[in-house]
């Protein structure tokens, strides 16, 4: 499955990345971005996590 990366716009089969950003109970960011552009959002100190596919999120979770 290709992927869309919503800062840089390169297209991957990578796994996205989610970066949120938070002020006082506000979403102020919320991103799904490739590999890359996680690195630099860490770097920048932004909370990142690693998507994970519906299929394998199944499983761990025994449905």
């Amino acid at each position: 499955m290709k992927f869309l990366c919503r800062r840089c716009n390169h297209i991957t089969k990578q796994k996205p990345y989610r970066v949120t950003s938070e002020d006082g109970g506000v979403v102020l960011l919320d991103l799904f971005v490739c590999p890359s552009c996680a690195q630099l959002a860490k770097s920048l100190g932004l909370s990142t996590v690693k998507m994970e596919s519906a299929k394998r999120a199944a499983k761990t979770k025994g449905v």
